[in-house]
């Protein structure tokens, strides 16, 4: 957390009245010092195979909630916007026959996307097409944070059941979604690491799943466009254009998931 972003500079905050102490460390040293006194760090640690963390056992949920009630967000003064597992208000179209999904509760829906580099170019057109084909109340959202308070963005991620974005660094407010809450990563073309903010989510509880906009397989695809730091600066830098019907039939799956999660199938 280098930057001082909205966000950043607000998880520096609650970490701070947690009474966390900032260590500024390479690699080599914080292994050094998490070896030799794990309970007093609280990091978020990446590695390339089990990625994210928290060293001292904080539970995420306990910090979810004091970030809840530190921004305003509590449980008494958010009855109707921040329940778990709270169907959005009923329609006729919600309980119409879908041919990719039976009828029943739908969750909070959120497309986050961003303004810059690897935009969802398509992101008005798979909103639509979710409404339209997964019969929802109303189409999905399309969001953007980078001119969000950090107040402003954990109200975006805890008022998400479905979360669909592109990879990218405003996903990480992720450990704010309610319970049984999934994300969605869209990936361009040549380039994709699904552990990364993947691992994030199941460490905080949630289901993941990405999406590729490539037509052939993310791994191989990977492998040969970004090869170099440079070709993944490149790679990364592109806007993106993913399959409508992949995004679809991903939401549909998460849908059921939190369906599940929620007892409500």
């Amino acid at each position: 957390l280098l930057n001082q972003s909205p966000f950043n500079k607000g998880i520096f905050d609650m970490l701070e009245k947690a009474g966390i102490q900032f260590i500024k460390a390479t690699p080599e040293e914080y292994i050094r010092e998490y070896a030799s006194n794990p309970a007093t760090l609280l990091v978020a640690e990446y590695k390339y195979v089990t990625s994210f963390r928290m060293a001292n056992g904080m539970h995420t949920a306990a910090f979810r909630e004091k970030t809840y009630e530190s921004v305003g967000l509590t449980n008494s003064d958010t009855t109707k916007s921040l329940p778990y597992c709270s169907p959005v208000a009923s329609s006729p179209s919600s309980t119409s026959t879908s041919t990719l999904l039976p009828p029943g509760p739908m969750p909070r829906i959120t497309i986050l996307n961003r303004d810059g580099s690897r935009r969802l170019m398509d992101a008005a057109e798979i909103s639509f097409a979710l409404k339209e084909r997964l019969n929802l109340p109303e189409a999905p959202p399309v969001k953007y944070t980078e001119w969000a308070t950090f107040s402003q963005q954990v109200e975006l991620f805890a008022t998400s059941d479905i979360l669909i974005s592109p990879h990218g660094a405003q996903t990480a407010g992720l450990i704010f979604l309610p319970k049984c809450a999934s994300l969605i990563e869209v990936f361009p073309f040549g380039y994709g690491i699904p552990f990364y903010f993947g691992s994030l989510s199941h460490v905080a509880g949630y289901n993941y799943s990405h999406v590729y906009a490539g037509k052939t397989n993310l791994t191989e695809d990977y492998k040969i466009h970004s090869a170099t730091y440079e070709d993944r600066l490149r790679i990364r830098s592109q806007k993106v254009c993913v399959s409508v019907d992949s995004v679809v039939e991903a939401v549909a799956d998460q849908i059921q998931n939190w369906r599940q999660c929620c007892g409500l199938s």
